[in-house]
């Protein structure tokens, strides 16, 4: 039952991310509208079924990297609220995976 219980946290803990991005991050946002209009367009032109694994595969990925920016943008945000930093240093972290989002649906 213990381990039910730390399941069903985990899950609600995960939902709760995915609600904030999609209520706090518009670039989540674009990635939805832009991964629905795939689906659509895969529906339409009637895809077959490799090509439809390819498709899930890329919007899942997309969408998790986006999901792992937003949380390195919020750990920045968290550390350089209190602290006098050097100008470009905040930019860093939350360029480095926001740079592997378009590199990895390019493929």
């Amino acid at each position: 039952m213990n381990q039910l219980r730390r399941h069903h946290i985990s899950f609600r803990h995960a939902f709760e991310g995915i609600s904030n991005a999609v209520t706090t991050q518009p670039n989540f946002k674009i990635h939805i509208l832009f991964s629905l209009l795939a689906v659509w367009a895969g529906i339409y032109f009637r895809i077959a079924v490799y090509e439809w694994l390819f498709l899930s595969l890329t919007i899942f990925i997309g969408l998790g990297f986006e999901l792992i920016n937003t949380a390195i943008e919020h750990v920045v945000d968290l550390v350089t609220k209190d602290i006098v930093w050097k100008p470009n240093l905040p930019k860093i972290p939350p360029q480095v995976p926001c740079s592997s989002t378009p590199s990895e649906q390019s493929w």
